[in-house]
């Protein structure tokens, strides 16, 4: 019999544990992610999310960095493997070059990334800062 798990997204439905949310769920998401592509990023990086390069990076960075929210462990004491994104510390309106620079990319859940953009609207050189030092403890423990 196949683990299950409650979806991370809306709590109620019984999804697969190698699910990352249920079908409800997913299809909202790619919905937004078409309308934030089409309405509000810029086109460039919206081809760039799209190309292969960024599909194979993102998936490295997943894999390098355990596959887990990097805030969370470091930070927050916590586990978190569902979600996953990988945040640009550096963003590509700020740096373009750095779009696949190692060093620049930070695992993180949604909700960790939400709060990375609220506390860069706050302190953006102070939070990049810290999320460079959780890089370097996390190589260390690997």
């Amino acid at each position: 019999m196949k683990m299950k798990k409650v979806c991370s997204r809306c709590k109620s439905a019984i999804i697969d544990a190698d699910q990352i949310c249920c079908d409800s769920c997913m299809e909202k998401a790619k919905q937004r992610h078409r309308e934030y592509d089409r309405f509000r990023r810029d086109k460039r990086a919206a081809a760039f999310y799209h190309s292969p390069e960024w599909a194979h990076m993102a998936a490295y960075i997943r894999q390098a960095q355990g596959g887990v929210d990097l805030w969370a462990l470091h930070e927050e004491h916590r586990i978190v493997s569902d979600d996953l994104c990988v945040h640009h510390i550096v963003e590509l309106a700020d740096d373009w070059s750095k779009r696949l620079a190692e060093d620049n990319l930070f695992l993180c859940s949604g909700r960790t990334h939400a709060l990375i953009h609220k506390l860069y609207r706050q302190d953006k050189a102070g939070t990049q800062v810290r999320l460079r030092e959780i890089l370097e403890q996390q190589k260390l423990m690997t």
